[in-house]
């Protein structure tokens, strides 16, 4: 069996792919670790899985507030580990599950919206500073 592996159109395609997995993986862990009633889930699909997302208002825009605030970071190419601390309730941490972006692709904003032509971040980068330099194509 053979699988394809489709690179994202742009850069920012691939930030809102990951925040998407962020999201669900925050409701799914508390929805698991019932940090909430489970009750106060709905279950849907994504990623072909059955998922677990919470209903409570303001929880969902805590989560949408904390992941649009990583995205952003994201972008600006600050950003080497995004960490979900959970604690108990004398404010001690019972668990912290950290996702290490280090290795995520850094682009400049003005490139975050082309198209990627299968580019790793290192090439994307050298073509722009090719481009910018004047010694790029017509340069």
């Amino acid at each position: 069996m053979s699988t394809t592996t489709t690179l994202p159109a742009t850069y920012t395609t691939l930030l809102s792919t990951f925040a998407d997995f962020l999201t669900i993986s925050i409701h799914t862990i508390l929805y698991v670790r019932s940090l909430y009633p489970r009750t106060t889930f709905l279950t849907a699909r994504a990623y072909n899985h059955a998922v677990h997302q919470s209903r409570h208002p303001a929880l969902c825009a805590w989560i949408t507030d904390a992941i649009s605030a990583v995205s952003a970071a994201m972008l600006a190419g600050g950003v080497e580990r995004v960490v979900l601390v959970v604690y108990d309730t004398h404010q001690r941490p019972l668990e912290r599950v950290v996702w290490d972006v280090s290795r995520f692709p850094v682009v400049g904003e003005r490139i975050a919206t082309r198209p990627s032509c299968g580019l790793g971040a290192a090439e994307v980068g050298a073509e722009e500073t090719m481009e910018e330099a004047g010694q790029g194509q017509g340069g």
